[in-house]
């Protein structure tokens, strides 16, 4: 099994602000195809149970700049 995400690098839930966030699966084509094309990761919220859309993290962190030396 894999250990948890540290809270610092969880997303916030849009609903309830929670940090108890984890990917979720892929359900329909929509999902599994167009999201993924456009780096949209599906996320669940395990305390609103609820399912909400971001931006995939580790495409957020590889587009960044990297510092110039």
């Amino acid at each position: 099994m894999t250990e948890p995400l540290p809270v610092a690098s969880r997303l916030l839930c849009p609903y309830c602000r929670g940090v108890e966030t984890a990917p979720s699966h892929r359900r329909v084509p929509i999902e599994k195809y167009l999201l993924r094309a456009i780096h949209v990761r599906v996320y669940r919220c395990d305390d609103y149970d609820a399912r909400f859309y971001a931006f995939s993290r580790s495409d957020a962190a590889s587009s960044r700049p990297s510092p110039a030396a």
